[in-house]
């Protein structure tokens, strides 16, 4: 399936090795948010993946992130913030993601992850887990909210990119 492989910077697309996701330090999970510029479609093999997590709100359990490269060319109708849709349009949305996307994937840190580093971190955690499990490397990323996760000891060679909003 498309959410097994690994993302690794050095390798071609669609190649790589597990690489480690932790936090490279405190001081790196508070942000301001960096808006890069990137006009759509430039670049010979643009792949924009999109990070968002869920679960910052319960007092239990694991938080949880995605990461999704969806393909300009397979247009998906109604897509949009899953909190706007019905579990049943969600139901019916979710396998034809997976199948029309490039790369999908999905990863999370646990309740003992969050206590260590808070919620904030942990999130953070999650969505370089989501990334670095894509099967291909993105070549920009466009993060919900308006903190980034410290993605450059990643060596993605990607651009990043915070969206207040960005559901």
């Amino acid at each position: 399936s498309r959410a097994r492989g690994r993302c690794d910077p050095r390798a071609p697309a669609g190649a790589g090795s597990a690489r480690g996701a932790e936090l490279s330090s405190v001081s790196q999970r508070r942000r301001r948010v960096q808006l890069v510029a990137v006009r759509a479609g430039s670049g010979p093999a643009r792949r924009v993946a999109g990070v968002d997590e869920a679960g910052r709100g319960p007092l239990a359990g694991p938080v949880v992130a995605a990461a999704v490269i969806l393909d300009p060319r397979r247009r998906i109708t109604g897509l949009a913030d899953s909190k706007a849709l019905s579990p049943p349009e969600r139901a019916r949305l979710a396998p034809i993601i997976r199948s029309r996307a490039l790369a999908w994937a999905v990863a999370w840190a646990d309740r003992d992850e969050i206590d260590a580093l808070n919620i904030l971190g942990a999130t953070f955690l999650a969505m370089r887990r989501a990334l670095l499990r894509l099967p291909v490397c993105p070549t920009h990323v466009q993060v919900d909210g308006n903190q980034l996760p410290p993605l450059a000891d990643l060596a993605l060679g990607c651009t990043v990119e915070g969206i207040i909003e960005g559901d």
